[in-house]
């Protein structure tokens, strides 16, 4: 069958709407454009601070001071320097200077603090190394008079003296330090006031006193 004009111009306006027709579908089924995949959020990190050190308390400086001593004055506890003993040989025996420690300001006249100082011939002993385990016993005349001496114990920078009257000394132990025990009477005397009766108290002590030799 030959086609007449209007089929002619018919044709091509069909073409033109199938086509239209082709490419809308062809937009209605394109895929949609995959989206970029989501970022995975990383775990947050924690800056952790070390913990302290512990701080370690300074070990106490053992001290390198002697000891203050005491004596027992009258049922009293006096407090005095710490206690030296001087030990030398002389004529095969051994005599003991028992002495307190004083500072400098003993000198001085203004000076109120407790002294002693005490020597001892030891008789039975003739070497040093001996003297622990050895006593004197010591016995003065009986008077109410003061001797002129150095001996005894100091009160009060010196205001008052005590001078041995029946006293007994004993050595204990070696080594660098040595005890001496100290137990008997002494006469108190006032260096201020003559007119002050003297008085006798009981003396006790045992004193750690460092040997020189």
């Amino acid at each position: 069958m030959c086609a007449t004009g209007s089929d002619m111009r018919v044709r091509p306006l069909l073409c033109l709407m199938i086509c239209a027709v082709i490419c809308g579908c062809d937009k209605k089924q394109a895929a949609p454009t995959a989206s970029a995949p989501k970022a995975t959020s990383q775990p947050t990190t924690v800056a952790v601070k070390p913990l302290p050190k512990p701080t370690s308390t300074p070990t106490p400086v053992a001290s390198t001071q002697p000891a203050p001593s005491y004596l027992v004055i009258d049922n009293q506890r006096v407090e005095f320097p710490p206690a030296k003993l001087n030990l030398q040989v002389r004529d095969d025996k051994v005599h003991a200077l028992l002495l307190s420690d004083d500072p400098p300001a003993a000198i001085s006249e203004n000076y109120t603090g407790n002294s002693y100082y005490i020597e001892m011939t030891i008789d039975d002993v003739d070497d040093v190394s001996n003297v622990a385990g050895a006593s004197v016993q010591y016995q003065a005349a009986q008077s109410t008079e003061r001797d002129d001496s150095p001996d005894g114990i100091f009160l009060e920078g010196g205001k008052k003296q005590l001078q041995p009257q029946s006293v007994k000394v004993e050595f204990e132990g070696a080594g660098e330090k040595m005890a001496v025990r100290i137990t008997g009477t002494f006469v108190m005397f006032d260096t201020q006031d003559e007119n002050v009766p003297p008085t006798q108290v009981p003396v006790s002590a045992r004193l750690l006193a460092t040997i020189k030799k």
